[in-house]
Formats: C-alpha cells, structure tokens, sequence
C-alpha cells in the first residue's frame, strides 16, 4: 500500500505519537511512503519510512526548508523529486496515485493536499487540529477534512 504522509509543519507530540501508532500498526501493508519534504510530519514519514526499509520518495516544490532532512533521505535511498513547482502544485504529485492519505496536524498547505486526494477518491485519516491562519479558513477547512480519524 502507497501512503502519503503530510501534515503541519509544527505538529503537536500528541498528533505526531498517534501518526507513528497508525503507521506502526499498518507496517505490513504499507510498501511506499510520499511525503513534500517539508519539516514536521512529513519529516516523520521520511524517517519512519527509512527506519522500517519502506520505498521513500519526497517530491520536494521550487522553495523549501528542509535541506538537510531531504538530503539525509536522499543518502539513505529516498527518491527526490525536484519537482520545480509551487508547494500546490507539488501536493498533487504527493497525494497521487496513494492509496492512502494520514495526517498529522493541518494547515492551509495540507488542506490544498487533502481536498485533492478527497476529489480523488482516496481515503485521508486525520489525527490532530488546524494549527495556523488568521482564522477566516477555519470553518471552510473543517468541512473538508473527512471525519473519520487516525
């Protein structure tokens, strides 16, 4: 099973224990982790799919942060897609053809990724809470965020 891993990029330890619970729980299913690269929880999924010998590939957008995770994954096998895109655009590679979206903590980044994968037809767990904006987003957020939970 192809996951993908995203989430905040400041998600809480509570949000980030249950991510590691639900991945650990479905080890033997799970052949491939997806994630942005981005710090946080797909910084989790990165190394959670290093430590447990799972295929590992990080499409990584035009401007990121997270130079020295990305390239530790890269090191140890992980599969770096540079794609030269807007993190939007970049989230579609991320979520496509998954089996299977968690997340761990949302923003505006991981919405845009979460609706996508929704439209999709792909299943998309959720443990933990909105964590940044002015809050005008909020309640259009929720909505879209399935109410089955990690």
């Amino acid at each position: 099973m192809k996951v993908a891993v995203i989430g905040a990029r400041t998600p809480s330890s509570k949000s980030i224990e249950i991510l590691k619970d639900y991945l650990n729980k479905r080890k033997d299913e799970i052949t491939e982790i997806t994630t942005g690269g981005a710090l946080g929880a797909d910084t989790v999924g990165m190394e959670w799919a290093i430590e447990n010998g799972k295929k590992l590939t990080v499409y990584t957008p035009n401007r990121f942060h997270n130079f020295n995770g990305v390239k530790e994954a890269k090191d140890k096998g992980a599969n770096i897609v540079s794609t030269g895109l807007g993190y939007n655009d970049r989230n579609t590679l991320v979520v496509k053809d998954v089996d299977l979206v968690v997340c761990s903590d949302y923003g505006n980044g991981t919405v845009d990724a979460l609706r996508k994968a929704i439209n999709d037809g792909i299943t998309c767990y959720t443990t933990g809470s909105y964590t940044y904006g002015n809050g005008r987003n909020i309640a259009g957020v929720i909505k879209l965020i399935p109410k089955t939970k990690i």
